[in-house]
């Protein structure tokens, strides 16, 4: 009974010694890296300034949601003096924000419709820089707007950059591990097992981890 006891240890032994070079012989397992990157697409917010006959500024808010291309659509609410009374204009907006020279600032072509007909009913600006501040006219790259119908003079105007609702945005890669090359020790131990070693043979060559390559019983001097 001893004598199996120890027969069988010997097996398990053998099992389990055999069992970490086996891995070696197949591929890794792929490995997933991740970083966070800017949002370009999604919903967004930004502001322009344009200076009010009325004293101060009129303020644009743009709320807009941005496709993959860099195209928009979304609503523009202006407020601002008139007359000294504030005055709220509701326009909807398309375009698209770009980075055409490649500098990391943002440039928009836009469209607007301004239904109620306040000093105009649809106005456009075209690659205009978006590096200005809220409420600015000092900050930033003065551009100036084409307006419908409109004969008060230039029309000037700033550009804030866009801000995302998700400011980040993860960005996952996969790069597979390289697959282990033949003559390698689980080679070696897996083509011993395939010819019929066992036992004592069999656990001494996993633990010899000079024995690499196919599996040549002439190689093994245990």
């Amino acid at each position: 009974m001893k004598n199996l006891k120890r027969t069988i240890a010997l097996v398990v032994l053998g099992g389990a010694a055999i069992a970490a070079p086996l891995l070696s012989a197949t591929a890794a397992h792929a490995a997933t890296t991740c970083q966070n990157v800017p949002t370009t697409t999604g919903l967004a917010t930004f502001h322009a300034t344009q200076p009010s006959g009325g004293g101060g500024n009129w303020d644009h808010t743009f709320t807009v949601n941005v496709a993959t291309d860099g195209g928009f659509t979304g609503t523009n609410v202006i407020t601002g003096l008139d007359a000294g009374q504030t005055v709220t204009v509701n326009e909807t907006v398309s375009g698209q924000i770009t980075d055409n020279n490649h500098d990391g600032v943002k440039e928009v072509t836009l469209a607007a419709v301004r239904p109620n007909g306040f000093y105009t009913f649809n106005w456009s600006v075209t690659d205009a820089p978006m590096n200005g501040t809220v409420d600015s006219m000092t900050d930033g790259t003065v551009s100036y707007v084409t307006a419908l119908d409109w004969n008060g003079g230039e029309l000037p105007i700033t550009f804030t950059a866009p801000v995302f609702d998700t400011p980040t945005t993860p960005v996952c890669t996969t790069t597979p591990d390289p697959v282990v090359a033949k003559d390698n020790h689980g080679e070696f131990v897996s083509g011993a097992t395939h010819a019929g070693v066992t036992g004592k043979a069999l656990a001494a060559i996993a633990k010899d981890a000079t024995l690499v390559g196919p599996y040549d019983p002439a190689k093994v001097t245990h």
